[in-house]
């Protein structure tokens, strides 16, 4: 049996699913292929684990954060070793690729969110979000705040693909 398709997409990883998903959303015949025995690739060994700062989440946590400050942690952590202008893209593209994930209906709890960063006197844990929010820090530039964000049913959408 002979197929036609538009789009032949390699790999079920997360960018495979999304591009797939783009692609079937405009009416392209779509044909995924994946040579594990189960979708996810390394996205999937990552834990499902976002990077995002100033999302819809955080202000709802009640986290003020930006992509600006992501991009100085970003560039900070990697000891400014990185491409600037990519870094600046990849922190401001996170937060609409991340409202496009919860669009999709991707499950992000704010019990989830971890927050991680270089800070004055803050440590890295998860106890750090309620440090910050009791002291409702509005400065991103005093402290610098990475949000990584985890869905909560991440294996269960693997599984079930």
């Amino acid at each position: 049996m002979d197929r036609d398709y538009d789009v032949i997409v390699v790999g079920a990883g997360g960018a495979g699913l999304a591009a797939a998903h783009m692609a079937a959303q405009t009416g392209a015949r779509v044909l995924m292929v994946e040579a594990g025995d189960k979708a996810g690739g390394s996205t999937a060994l990552s834990g499902g684990v976002f990077y995002a700062a100033g999302t819809s989440l955080q202000r709802r946590a009640g986290i003020e954060d930006t992509p600006e400050a992501l991009y100085r942690y970003y560039l900070h952590i990697n000891q400014y070793k990185l491409d600037p202008a990519l870094v600046r893209r990849l922190c401001h593209d996170a937060t609409p690729a991340f409202d496009w994930l919860v669009g999709l209906g991707v499950d992000f709890p704010e019990e989830n969110l971890y927050c991680s960063g270089v800070s004055q006197g803050f440590s890295k844990s998860a106890q750090n979000l309620q440090v910050r929010r009791s002291l409702k820090i509005k400065d991103p530039a005093g402290l610098f705040c990475l949000i990584i964000m985890i869905p909560s049913d991440i294996g269960e959408r693997f599984e079930n693909l």
